[in-house]
């Protein structure tokens, strides 16, 4: 679990360095939530816990899953399931809760490859390939991750193709010359 009362930064690296030490055959990552009825409900209404924000549980999530990857220990799920309970809200007073968290820790990892391959190239205009499976995460919620290539880097994905001997959670990129680029 990840944003337990009192976690520090340390406290988590500490956490994922005895979970690899384990060795365990898969790991399952649920960010902390703030349940209705439960202790540190009340902790909260009392200011007593501030749970972590989206983006924090995102962050740190994402790191877990690059150390357990690493590792080579199987990451089979990342936040907690939707139930009806938990859709309709009631249930959860505060915390980082999304009905696609994982979803949302992939297309970071992908944002984060997309970044550190074009930051210092020259072309303008590119071509994604990926699994199948991780075309979602590679165009982010939205696309968002396409958008933030373009608007921060200012490079265009002109094609995201579908490419099943790529290994899930990779990609290629490739430079898109067209005939206008030349001019």
């Amino acid at each position: 679990m990840v944003g337990l009362p009192g976690e520090t930064d340390q406290d988590l690296e500490q956490s994922i360095k005895q979970t690899i030490k384990l060795k365990p055959d898969f790991v399952r990552i649920y960010p902390v939530l703030v349940i209705d009825g439960t202790e540190l409900a009340e902790l909260f209404k009392q200011g007593l816990y501030n749970p972590l924000t989206l983006e924090q549980a995102v962050n740190k999530v994402k790191k877990m899953v690059l150390a357990f990857k690493k590792a080579n220990i199987p990451v089979i799920r990342v936040g907690l399931q939707v139930t009806e309970e938990l859709s309709e809200g009631s249930a959860v007073l505060a915390g980082p809760f999304h009905p696609a968290f994982r979803h949302l820790v992939e297309s970071e990892l992908y944002k984060d490859k997309l970044v550190f391959y074009l930051k210092n190239r020259e072309e303008k205009n590119w071509i994604i390939q990926v699994h199948p499976r991780d075309i979602s995460n590679v165009r982010g919620i939205y696309n968002s991750n396409l958008k933030y290539v373009e608007e921060k880097l200012k490079k265009k994905i002109v094609q995201v193709r579908k490419n099943e001997g790529i290994p899930r959670g990779e990609l290629v990129l490739t430079a898109y010359l067209d005939a206008k680029d030349d001019h």
